[in-house]
């Protein structure tokens, strides 16, 4: 499936705060882009609610820089030094609450086509990268909303009921999306996570590559954003996949 022909125009900041609009579990996380006393104070107020010991930064270029890496792991004495790195090199931190991949039981792609869901996953402990990036799928199933038909294919001799539960959970959290056609990166845990606390956690919601489908979320996350005359003639930059 072609994912770069026409690419949402949202950043990665937004495409999380897309996923909390629609009610669905998410990360935590809060956006620094200086290092200003407001900024300061923002943070120490996002540590102190989240009593964090560890984050996750992940950044994003400003046009100044076309490197955006990723710190998935963060002890609090650090925090501060990553963030004034990043942002004297033009870049803006995403800073989100540490999740232990450890405890993933799934994690991958679910592409949604009207009322067909087409899924790649990779059992864990593992992040969805294992299945975006390096390619490894050990799940592959279709689900046919119509007529709950689910049909899957695994790099082994069976699934067990629990994983089977798992990939159905997360089908069902697919499901509540009302895009017609998207790209959807989730992870299964098997303790609650995300902001509101469940097992399911949703990383991105992302255009499969259509015109049609950038267009109908590019539309719904404006409009909550009360921000649609600025965006009616706008196209999609090439952002890249959430790397979770």
């Amino acid at each position: 499936m072609n994912l770069k022909k026409n690419r949402l125009s949202l950043n990665k900041y937004q495409k999380i705060e897309l996923v909390r609009m629609l009610g669905l579990n998410t990360e935590e996380n809060i956006l620094i882009n200086s290092t200003d006393n407001d900024d300061i104070d923002r943070l120490a107020a996002f540590g102190h609610e989240h009593n964090l010991k560890q984050v996750s930064i992940r950044t994003m270029s400003t046009g100044e820089s076309l490197e955006t890496p990723h710190y998935p792991t963060v002890n609090g004495s650090e925090i501060w030094d990553i963030i004034e790195y990043v942002t004297s090199k033009g870049l803006v931190a995403i800073v989100a609450t540490c999740i232990d991949p450890s405890y993933a039981r799934l994690a991958g792609a679910i592409w949604k086509k009207d009322k067909v869901y087409s899924g790649e996953l990779a059992i864990g402990p593992h992040t969805v990268r294992r299945v975006t990036r390096d390619g490894i799928v050990d799940i592959s199933f279709e689900y046919f909303h119509w007529n709950d038909l689910l049909t899957i294919t695994v790099g082994r001799s069976s699934l067990s009921r629990p994983e089977l539960g798992m990939v159905r959970t997360m089908i069902d959290e697919c499901t509540k999306i009302p895009f017609s056609k998207c790209l959807i990166e989730l992870s299964y845990y098997s303790i609650p996570v995300g902001w509101n606390k469940q097992n399911v956690i949703i990383w991105d919601i992302d255009s499969d590559g259509s015109e049609e489908s950038t267009q109908e979320i590019e539309f719904y996350y404006h409009s909550q954003k009360n921000d649609l005359p600025t965006i009616l003639n706008q196209t999609g930059d090439d952002n890249e996949i959430h790397d979770s």
